[in-house]
This record gives C-alpha cells, sequence and structure tokens, in this order.
C-alpha cells in the first residue's frame, strides 16, 4: 500500500480502544461488517481466528474465508484490523483468490509478475478506503481524542 493511502486509511482510523488490541466487542462488530459486506454482492464470507499464530498476519482462502492471526489481534485496534479485513474482503469481493489458483494452474509465468500482484493488493487497499470514505464506517467504532493525537505524532515522525 503506498504511504498516501495509509496515512488516509489510518488518519480515519484512530483507535478503538485505550489498550492496543480489539477489544471482543470490536471483533464482533467486525464480523457483522463483514457478513453484511459480503452478503452485498452475494457472498457468504467468514472469519476464522488462528489462536497458535502469534504472528502479524490476516490472509483470505477459497475465496470465502478470512484468517485472522492471534497476533493481528492483540496488536491491533478495533479499527486498524476492521481496515485489515476490509482489505481482505476488496480479494473476496473481485474473486483474487479464484484468480490467483486459476493463474497458477494455466499460466504460472503471469502469478509470477510483480506488478500483477501489486495491483491486486493496491485494488483491495481501494476497495478499504472506499468503505471507510464513503460508507462512514469509522463511526461504527468508538474513537477518542488521545488516539488522535498518538496517530498525529506517529504520521509525522513514520514519514
Amino acid at each position: 500500500m503506498s504511504i498516501t493511502k495509509w496515512i488516509i486509511l489510518l488518519g480515519a482510523l484512530g483507535i478503538a480502544n485505550y489498550g492496543f488490541s480489539a477489544s471482543d466487542n470490536d471483533i464482533q462488530i467486525i464480523k457483522q461488517i463483514t457478513n453484511a459486506e459480503c452478503h452485498s454482492f452475494n457472498k457468504t464470507c467468514s472469519i476464522v481466528v488462528n489462536n497458535t499464530d502469534n504472528s502479524i498476519n490476516a490472509y483470505t482462502v477459497n475465496n470465502n474465508t478470512i484468517i485472522l492471526s492471534q497476533g493481528i489481534i492483540d496488536n491491533m485496534t478495533g479499527r486498524e484490523l476492521l481496515a485489515v479485513v476490509l482489505h481482505e474482503i476488496g480479494h473476496i469481493k473481485y474473486s483474487d483468490y479464484e484468480m490467483i489458483q486459476h493463474a497458477r494452474k494455466y499460466a504460472p509465468d503471469i502469478i509470477d509478475n510483480k506488478q500483477l500482484r501489486h495491483n491486486i493488493e493496491l485494488r483491495a487497499d481501494d476497495y478499504a478506503t472506499y468503505y471507510f470514505n464513503d460508507k462512514c464506517m469509522p463511526n461504527y467504532l468508538p474513537n477518542n481524542r488521545r488516539s488522535e493525537e498518538r496517530f498525529s505524532r506517529n504520521a509525522e515522525t513514520d514519514l
């Protein structure tokens, strides 16, 4: 994701709670948003948490299941986790998993193209950004002023 898109997306996110991990309530809301959004494009999606994986990771399999590691849940706020899940929903919406599997089978040289993989990721980023900007989803999870101040300080030093 480009630095600009991260700044736009994270600027909308803030922090869902005073800690640095998603609450159980945040996760339930994210699951509801996931179900509703996937239903809007006629797909059934689910979120599965891999409790044994402490890495910070999320990915989509079988074009309908989003796998979240315990590490990502422990290290991201609800809003940050929602952004990650929306990115994965973008992959589901555009059937990226099926396309990659098809390409691996019939055109393996195409799937090794770095530009193609980059474009697939950018399209999922665009979907997540659209969702936040146009559907006003930041209102679904709590926000607070301290988190906005923290983001402002980090955004300046991370550039």
